[in-house]
């Protein structure tokens, strides 16, 4: 039991890893677009998440289909990561501020981004407990 999570868990890290990378690549070209971070960061958590779980259903869990199709896990799952990524981008945000304020030019030029990857962990533990309750339980 206990190895199986750690498996998946070690996978869902991989999966989420390229989902970051597409999320990140995306928040990075808005944000030269000159887009508010907040703004960046939900339309680019979109477009990771809606990666992430098309992989990890094929690559990390058992989806069980009793209850509820794919379909309708899907949306469920974009539901929850809605609120994720709004509460998410608060923080973004929030973080965004306090970093630019700094008397620290590097961080200053690079607030939006620290932001994003200070948020990164948690989203991402959040993300996998509820993904794995979705596809597994329900």
């Amino acid at each position: 039991m206990i190895k199986k999570l750690f498996i998946q868990a070690i996978k869902f890290v991989g999966i989420s890893g390229i989902g970051w990378l597409i999320d990140f690549g995306v928040f990075t070209v808005l944000g030269l677009f000159g887009i508010p971070s907040w703004i960046c960061n939900i339309i680019s958590s979109l477009c990771g998440v809606t990666f992430v779980f098309f992989v990890s259903t094929r690559k990390t869990f058992e989806v069980s289909l009793k209850r509820l199709t794919l379909r309708q896990k899907y949306v469920i799952y974009v539901l929850f990561e809605i609120i994720i990524i709004l509460v998410a981008s608060r923080f973004v945000g929030k973080l965004d501020s306090i970093f630019s304020a700094m008397d620290i030019e590097l961080l200053k030029k690079f607030a939006a981004i620290a932001a994003k990857i200070c948020v990164t962990p948690f989203t991402m533990l959040i993300n996998f407990i509820f993904m794995k309750f979705l596809t597994e339980k329900v």
